[in-house]
């Protein structure tokens, strides 16, 4: 009986997360066990200037451009940022499941500037760890959603996934 009693308890705990998430129409998922991926809007701001990154995992993506997820970045304006590399830089970055890592640069012409990276900690795959290079500053996307410093220059993040 108590065997029963348990299973019906685990029966409707995940028909409610169920019914919990087809209610909402979630588009992003936070878990280590999702099987079609997940992706986070990255916004990085200057003042008034900003740039929106986004990165994430997908069942079909690979680690490599997909037409079909990444979009390339276009360079102008005093603040540019982006995933990749500088001879192919994006604004949308969707890699495959797994453990991966996303290069973020960024530039701003105002050498005064306050640099702040924020995200939505909900929309970020499970253990997500932004790192700064020039710092060595970690700080975990899944429970922080901001980071901040002041601009002296070219600067590279890193977001490291670990499942």
């Amino acid at each position: 009986m108590k065997l029963m009693i348990t299973k019906v308890r685990s029966l409707v705990a995940v028909l409610a997360v169920f019914a919990m998430v087809l209610g909402f129409q979630m588009t992003t998922v936070n878990s280590a066990e999702a099987t079609d991926g997940w992706e986070s809007r990255i916004v990085i701001a200057a003042g008034t200037a900003k740039n929106k990154l986004s990165v994430g995992q997908k069942a079909d993506a690979t680690n490599g451009q997909d037409g079909q997820y990444d979009a390339p970045a276009m360079l102008k304006g005093e603040l540019k940022a982006y995933s990749g590399t500088s001879d192919n830089p994006l604004w949308r970055d969707i890699k495959g499941l797994g453990n991966a890592t996303w290069n973020l640069n960024i530039e701003s012409e105002r050498s005064d500037a306050t640099i702040t990276i924020s995200w939505d900690s909900s929309t970020i795959g499970a253990n997500a760890i932004l790192v700064d290079s020039a710092t060595g500053a970690e700080v975990d996307m899944n429970s922080e959603n901001t980071y901040a410093y002041s601009n002296t220059g070219p600067r590279n993040l890193s977001i490291v996934v670990a499942y």
